[in-house]
């Protein structure tokens, strides 16, 4: 019961910082995302979104490597992503 209760919390946390990260994405606070997005990440690292709007943000700082390195993340853990 303990584990499921800190199963839930982490996605709660990575949710939190899912919809922190996208909302400073849309005001190109880019570097804002991009952290916001680690911090998902480093909670739930099967988040297709997460990586998703990291490798968004990424691009849109010049990273195009690491853009396409978190793309190719995201496809992996959901081809339809």
């Amino acid at each position: 019961m303990l584990a499921l209760a800190l199963l839930l919390s982490l996605q709660d946390s990575a949710d939190s910082h899912v919809e922190s990260a996208t909302a400073k994405l849309l005001k190109n606070d880019f570097a804002g995302a991009i952290e916001g997005f680690t911090k998902a990440l480093a909670l739930d690292p099967r988040r297709p979104d997460a990586w998703l709007g990291r490798g968004k943000a990424r691009s849109k700082t010049g990273d195009v490597e690491g853009a396409l390195r978190d793309l190719d993340e995201a496809v992996k853990i959901d081809p339809k992503s």
